[in-house]
Parts: C-alpha cells; structure tokens; sequence
C-alpha cells in the first residue's frame, strides 16, 4: 500500500479582520479562536469494551483585545455597549486572502482595567448562538 504526502499552507496570524456591524476591529484585536465545546461519553462494558462519542455541544469566541476607552468606536466600548445582543461577526485569518468564517455571538462586556504598569489588554469568551459558517475561495 503506498501512501501520498500532502502539502500544507500554514497560516500565520498577521492579517486578521474582525468584522461586526460593518466595523472593522482588527486594530483593536491581538487575537481571535473561534473554539468548538465538546462533550464526551463513553459507556464501558463487562468484558473489558468501551466505546466513545464526541459530540460538538457548541462554539466560543475567545477574543484578545486592547482596552480603548476613547475611541467611540472601540472594541471595548462596543462591547459594553452591546451587552446582551446578538451580532453577526466575519472572521477572516488572513484578511482579503477569501478564507472567511460568519457566526452569530452574543455580547458579553469586557474586563475592564487591570495592573499598573502594564498593557491593558484583556480576553473575553463569547458565546455563539449558531455554529460557525465557513466560506472558502474557489
């Protein structure tokens, strides 16, 4: 039996675009995963069996962001401002390259403030109210 080899483009985040309601957040973002939960069970039989199910229960966004509390239109105040809604977010990994995914996330606010001295830059978890829907190039 002969195997192929396959070849693979890795991705490097270097040009992600977080898009939701028509703003563009990639300046505020340092990263963005969206995360698949899942739940496993197995069932173990007398004679020394199991057998195991996976099942994907739902998605997060786990997003990394600066804190900007000036700018109108940051992605701090928006969350705060949006608490509690459902918005359309567009992720794409590789800004422009056609590789896209759209998810529907419910608004939760941000951290707010953190160590002296420091970056106030922060992750919040998202929930997602559909699965992720992936478009790919032609």
């Amino acid at each position: 039996m002969s195997t192929t080899v396959l070849e693979i483009e890795p991705i490097f985040g270097k040009n992600y675009a977080v898009i939701c309601a028509a703003l563009d957040y990639r300046k505020h973002i340092d990263s963005f995963a969206l995360v698949p939960q899942t739940q496993t069970q197995t069932w173990r039989g007398a004679g020394n069996n199991t057998h195991s199910d996976v099942s994907v229960i739902g998605w997060n966004v786990q997003a990394g962001y600066m804190q900007d509390w000036k700018s109108e239109d940051s992605f701090s105040r928006f969350l705060q401002e949006h608490a509690g809604e459902t918005l359309t977010f567009t992720f794409e990994p590789q800004a422009g390259e056609g590789t896209s995914w759209t998810v529907d996330v419910v608004i939760v606010p941000g951290q707010v403030g953190g160590a002296i001295g420091s970056p106030l830059n922060v992750t919040v978890t998202l929930a997602c109210a559909t699965d992720p829907v992936p478009t790919y190039p032609a």
